[in-house]
C-alpha cells in the first residue's frame, strides 16, 4: 500500500466518528419527524426541539414576539370583528329555533360575548403575549359555553339543530383565530365535554340521536384540533428555521467583516494598511470636501535598527502607531502605515491652520515619548512630517506627491519638524538634495 493510500485510510478512520455521529443524529431527526416529533433545529450554538405542546423555547420567545407580535395583534383584531359579526347573526337563528328562550339568547350573545369581544379587541395590543392569548381563549370559551347553555335549557322541538353551532365555533377558534396549540387543546376539550353534558341534561333527545350528534361534534373537534396542530407546528418550525438561517447569515457576515478587517490592517502596528488607505483616498476624493494629507517618516530609523536591533525597531513602530491611532480617533481623521517606517495621516474638512497645528502637535507628541535614539535630534526618536492640501481638481497622486516633497523638505531642514508645499516647483532643488541625503543614510 503506497503512502497516499495510507494517508487516505488514516484520514477516513479519523473522520468516521465525526461523519458517523452526524449521520446518526440526522437519521434520528428523520425518524422523529416521521413519528410526529418535531425535529431539532440549530439556533446559534444550541439545538432546539419543540415539545409536544409546540411551544417555542423560552430563549427565543421574546425575539418572536418582537418580530411577529404586531402581526398577531392585527390578525386577532380582524378575527374578533368577523367572529362577533357572524356570532350575532345567530340571534335570528335563535329566534327561529329557540322561541322558548325569548330575550335570553340575544342578551347573552349581544351583551356578554360582544362586550368580552370588544374588550379583547381593545386590549390585544396593550398586554403581553401570554395574557393576550389567554384572553382570546377566554372569549372563545365564553362563546361556546353560551351556545351549549342555550341548547341545554331549551325545550323547543327544533332546538336540537343548534348543537351544530358548537362545531362551527370550534372550527372558528382553532382554524380562524388559530389559538396556540395548548389553548386549542383546552378549548376543544371544554367544547366537547360541555356538549356531552348538554346531551345528558336533555333527556328528551333519544340516545341514538344523541350519540350521532355527539359524533358529529367530536369529528369537528378532532378535525379542527388536528388542523390547528399542523398550523402551529409549521409556524413554530418555520420561525426556528428562519431564525437559524438568519443567525448563520449574521455570523457569516461577522466573520467576513473580521477577515476583511484583518486584510485591511497592518499586523505590526495595528493601524490600517495601504489597502485601507487607498480605499479612504478613493472615498474622500470623490466629494468636494477639502482633504489634507500628511506623510510621516521616522528620522534616522535605519541607524535605530542597526543600533538596537529589529525587535526594538518593531516595538518603536508599534508605539508610533499607537500615538497616531490615538491622535486620529475623531471622525474625519484617518491614519495608516504607508510602508516601512513611513505613515500617512488623512484629515477631511479641516482648515489649513488647524492641520498645521495638528502636525506640530504630532511631532511634539512623538518627541515627548523620549524613546532613546543616539542618532536622532536631541537623542530621541523623532518624526518628520510633510503636509499637502487638496484643491478641488487635485487627484490623489498629485496631493501625495506634494506631501512627499514637503516631507523631504522637512528632512532637509533638520528633521523633527513639519513642512508644507503645494506646488511641484517649490523646493525642487532642496527635495532632490534631501532625497539624496536620505538615500545615503538609509543605504
Amino acid at each position: 500500500m503506497d503512502q497516499f493510500a495510507i494517508c487516505n485510510l488514516t484520514q477516513s478512520k479519523v473522520a468516521w466518528p465525526i461523519i458517523g455521529n452526524r449521520a446518526i443524529c440526522r437519521g434520528k431527526d428523520a425518524v422523529n419527524s416521521l413519528h410526529g416529533a418535531p425535529p431539532k433545529i440549530t439556533v446559534g450554538d444550541q439545538r432546539y426541539r419543540l415539545d409536544r405542546w409546540l411551544r417555542l423555547p423560552q430563549s427565543v420567545v421574546p425575539q418572536f414576539e418582537k418580530e411577529y407580535g404586531a402581526e398577531r395583534v392585527a390578525h386577532l383584531r380582524k378575527t374578533v370583528l368577523l367572529g362577533l359579526l357572524l356570532y350575532n347573526c345567530y340571534n335570528l337563528v335563535d329566534h327561529i329555533l329557540l322561541p322558548d328562550i325569548g330575550w335570553i339568547a340575544p342578551a347573552l350573545r349581544s351583551l356578554v360575548l360582544t362586550s368580552a369581544g370588544f374588550l379583547i379587541f381593545l386590549t390585544a395590543g396593550h398586554v403581553d403575549a401570554v395574557w393576550r392569548e389567554r384572553s382570546v381563549l377566554f372569549g372563545c370559551i365564553v362563546g361556546v359555553v353560551i351556545i351549549v347553555a342555550l341548547f341545554s335549557v331549551s325545550t323547543a322541538p327544533d332546538s336540537i339543530h343548534t348543537i351544530g353551532e358548537v362545531g362551527l365555533a370550534v372550527i372558528f377558534a382553532n382554524m380562524v383565530a388559530v389559538l396556540r396549540f395548548p389553548h386549542a387543546v383546552v378549548y376543544t376539550a371544554i367544547a366537547f365535554l360541555s356538549s356531552c353534558a348538554a346531551f345528558f341534561i336533555r333527556q328528551d333527545i333519544p340516545s341514538g340521536l344523541s350519540l350521532a350528534l355527539l359524533l358529529q361534534v367530536f369529528t369537528a373537534c378532532a378535525y379542527s384540533l388536528y388542523g390547528n396542530y399542523l398550523s402551529e407546528r409549521r409556524r413554530a418550525l418555520d420561525y426556528l428555521m428562519t431564525l437559524s438561517a438568519k443567525q448563520r447569515a449574521e455570523r457569516a457576515e461577522t466573520e467576513g467583516l473580521k477577515l476583511r478587517d484583518l486584510a485591511r490592517r497592518d499586523a505590526l502596528t495595528g493601524l490600517p494598511n495601504r489597502r485601507a488607505l487607498d480605499d479612504t483616498f478613493r472615498d474622500w476624493f470623490q466629494g468636494p470636501d477639502p482633504v489634507t494629507i500628511m506623510m510621516v517618516d521616522l528620522d534616522h530609523f535605519k541607524e535605530f535598527n542597526d543600533r538596537f536591533g529589529h525587535q526594538a525597531g518593531d516595538e518603536c513602530l508599534r508605539q508610533i502607531g499607537q500615538v497616531l491611532q490615538a491622535a486620529t480617533s475623531d471622525e474625519g481623521m484617518f491614519a495608516a502605515r504607508y510602508g516601512g517606517e513611513e505613515f500617512a495621516v488623512v484629515i477631511r474638512n479641516v482648515e489649513r491652520n488647524a492641520a498645521q497645528r495638528f502636525a506640530h502637535a504630532l511631532v511634539c507628541a512623538v518627541e515627548s515619548m523620549a524613546i532613546e535614539h543616539p542618532c536622532g535630534p536631541g537623542g530621541v526618536v523623532t518624526v518628520s512630517v510633510g503636509l499637502a492640501f487638496r484643491d478641488k481638481n487635485d487627484s490623489v497622486a498629485e496631493v501625495l506627491a506634494a506631501a512627499d516633497r514637503a516631507l523631504y523638505w522637512a528632512k532637509y531642514r533638520g528633521r523633527n519638524r513639519f513642512e508644507i508645499t503645494s506646488e511641484p516647483v517649490v523646493f525642487e532643488e532642496a527635495v532632490v538634495q534631501g532625497r539624496a541625503i536620505r538615500d545615503a543614510l538609509t543605504g
